[in-house]
């Protein structure tokens, strides 16, 4: 059984795939945190995990002077890339 038909086994259960989302929530939340300690503590990240709307990330890491990239992986591979620069308005 390879990882992926693991995660996708392990996360069937309701209950299970619940908690993988708060834990991917709090993994966001957290990351967000850390930016703001390490890079500019005066600027106060936005909470609501993968909840958060994509505009607000991307308004919140511009604050910090750093730009945004998310890619859409399929099989491993990067099919696309969105790309948001430190300075480009939003």
């Amino acid at each position: 059984m390879d990882s992926e038909e693991y995660f996708l086994q392990s996360t069937s259960d309701p209950k299970d795939a619940r908690m993988y989302r708060e834990v991917l929530d709090e993994e966001l939340d957290w990351t967000l945190r850390y930016l703001s300690e390490h890079l500019n503590p005066g600027v106060t990240p936005p909470t609501g995990g993968l909840s958060l709307p994509l505009e607000a990330i991307i308004r919140y890491v511009q604050a910090l002077g750093l730009s945004v990239r998310v890619e859409f992986v399929k099989e491993g591979e990067v099919v696309a890339r969105y790309g948001v620069g430190r300075n480009e308005p939003v």
